[in-house]
C-alpha cells in the first residue's frame, strides 16, 4: 500500500510556539485523503486518529500515524528571486540553476547570489534547466521546443536540438550509472568550454505527450516515447524513466 504524507509549507514557523498549529494530510492511492490539524504541546505534536509526533530539533519533525512514519525537514535557508520559477536543479559544485518565464539564473547555493543570467529561447517560458557536472555547462528546455546547451561562464548557447514539441520539463540522466542499456550517438566534437556532457542524456517531456532522450554530446534525439497526454514532470530510477502526466 503506497502512502504519502503532506505537511503545511512553513510548518516550522507555525509550530514554533506552544499551541501552534499546522495541517497534515495522508493520501493512499485510489482512496480519499485524510486531513487533520497538528498542535504543539511542549516538544510533542498531537493530532487526531492516533497521530503522534515530536520535534527532534526545531527544524526536524518526526511523525507516527498508525503504522506510517515520516520525518519532515524544514529548509535551512530560503532564497527569494524576482521572477516566478518553473524549474530548479542543483549541482555538486556549489551552483544551482533556475528557469523562469524568460530567462535562466545561475546562483550560488550557499548564499543565493545570482552569478549569471542568460536568455536565448524565443518563446515566453523556459520550463526546465539542469546543471551538467559541476556547472560549467547547463542544459535547458523551453516552450519553443528546443533543448539548448550553455557555457555558464560565458552566458553563451553553443548547441540547439529541436524536438518539434512544446517542452514542459526535463531531467539529466548519467548513462554510466543507469542500469538499462542505451545506445548513444557519436559525439560531434568538443566545443571550447564544453565539459562533462559525455554519457549524459537530457530527458525532456512535452505538451504533445512526447518523452525525448537527447544525447548531449551527439546533439541529437536518440529515442522518443509517446504518452497519452502532456508530460509535466520527469524522473529516472534504476533502469526506469518515470513520466508524470
Amino acid at each position: 500500500m503506497e502512502v504519502s504524507l503532506f505537511i503545511e509549507p512553513g510548518w516550522e514557523s507555525r509550530l514554533e510556539e506552544e499551541g501552534g498549529t499546522a495541517w497534515l494530510s495522508k493520501k493512499i492511492r485510489n482512496e480519499k485523503g485524510v486531513h487533520l490539524d497538528l498542535t504543539r504541546r511542549g516538544n510533542q505534536v498531537c493530532g487526531d486518529e492516533g497521530l503522534h509526533g515530536f520535534l527532534v530539533k526545531p527544524r526536524i519533525l518526526s511523525i507516527s500515524w498508525g503504522t506510517d512514519t515520516a520525518a519532515f525537514l524544514a529548509p535551512q535557508q530560503i532564497f527569494k528571486f524576482d521572477t516566478p520559477l518553473s524549474g530548479l536543479d542543483v549541482g555538486v559544485g556549489g551552483l544551482g540553476v533556475i528557469s523562469s518565464a524568460e530567462r535562466i539564473l545561475v546562483f550560488e547555493t550557499q548564499s543565493g547570489e545570482v552569478r549569471r543570467q542568460f536568455q536565448e529561447h524565443v518563446a515566453e517560458a523556459v520550463t526546465g534547466a539542469c546543471i551538467v557536472e559541476k556547472g560549467k555547462n547547463i542544459a535547458t528546455v523551453s516552450k519553443d521546443g528546443s533543448v539548448r546547451l550553455w557555457i555558464c561562464g560565458q552566458s553563451r548557447c553553443f548547441a540547439v536540438i529541436e524536438t518539434g514539441d512544446i517542452l514542459n520539463t526535463c531531467t539529466l540522466l548519467d548513462t554510466t550509472t543507469f542500469t538499462s542499456d542505451i545506445e548513444l550517438g557519436t559525439p560531434v566534437g568538443d566545443e571550447l568550454g564544453e565539459e562533462g556532457v559525455q554519457d549524459k542524456l537530457l530527458v525532456a517531456g512535452g505538451e504533445q505527450g512526447g518523452v525525448y532522450l537527447v544525447d548531449l554530446a551527439a546533439r541529437q534525439i536518440i529515442t522518443r516515447f509517446k504518452c497519452d497526454s502532456a508530460v509535466n514532470c520527469i524522473a529516472s530510477r534504476d533502469k526506469e524513466i518515470l513520466a508524470g502526466i
